[in-house]
């Protein structure tokens, strides 16, 4: 059975709308698969080898939580870069998915607007030739 390895990044700061629970949905999806899933929870000041994991996870955060999580990211940022060239896919939930563009750890701009936004985003990140898809619930 393979292995998945899964790293629930800042579980305790980005954490605004049941992240656990996102989590929870991501792991049994995968076990249906038959997939062996393995989590790790990492946070603020942890050393992290995201070398080991196939998955980063990172929830919705509050404008407070988020600038702690940023500042602490910013260190990871070449290891990042590199890690997503060679295999590991981000699923970031929310204003997470600001975190990667504004360290540039993936090459796109989050354009701050004036309305509530919802529904799903879909990005191509021509760096590694994927596709990201997301789902945003939020406002500016």
């Amino acid at each position: 059975m393979k292995t998945i390895n899964v790293l629930h990044l800042y579980y305790d700061l980005m954490n605004m709308y049941g992240e656990n629970g996102n989590m929870r949905a991501l792991t049994k999806a995968l076990e249906k698969q038959e997939l062996k899933v393995v989590v790790d929870f990492k946070s603020l000041g942890d050393k992290i080898d995201f070398n080991k994991y196939d998955i980063i996870y990172v929830g919705t955060g509050t404008d407070e939580n988020y600038e702690l999580a940023k500042d602490d990211l910013r260190k990871y940022t070449n290891e990042l870069k590199a890690c997503i060239k060679n295999k590991v896919f981000i699923l970031a939930t929310g204003n997470a998915l600001d975190l990667f563009s504004e360290l540039k750890i993936l090459n796109f701009k989050v354009k701050k607007i004036d309305f509530r936004i919802i529904g799903e985003q879909i990005y191509h990140y021509k760096d590694i030739n994927k596709t990201v898809i997301g789902f945003q619930n939020r406002d500016k």
